[in-house]
């Protein structure tokens, strides 16, 4: 079972994201905040993080440095509305193995 945690501070655009990634062996655990995203990746172990950059309580981008600087390697894809060339570079410095500007389809 592939377990994806999806950090996304827009509930709609959560839902979305979620509908379209879950299957019978994959299954989302969703967060709105960095605080829950913490809680969630201590909780368990996740194949996949796709991590919004922007939200309410915390950068997104504070928390991938955390998860990299404590020995975590799971993948994790940023999915941003900062779509600056500089704003890229930073997050795969941070250590993201991908990064998504919003929208997308």
């Amino acid at each position: 079972m592939e377990r994806i945690l999806l950090v996304e501070d827009d509930a709609a655009l959560a839902r979305g994201i979620a509908l379209a990634l879950d299957a019978h062996e994959r299954t989302v655990t969703a967060a709105q905040t960095a605080a829950e995203a913490r809680r969630a990746v201590a909780a368990e172990r996740f194949d996949l993080v796709l991590l919004d950059i922007n939200l309410p309580d915390a950068s997104g981008l504070e928390l991938l440095r955390d998860w990299r600087a404590n020995g975590d390697q799971t993948s994790v894809i940023l999915l941003t509305a900062n779509d600056m060339e500089m704003d890229e570079v930073v997050g795969l410095e941070a250590g993201a193995n991908d990064y998504i500007t919003k929208p997308f389809s």
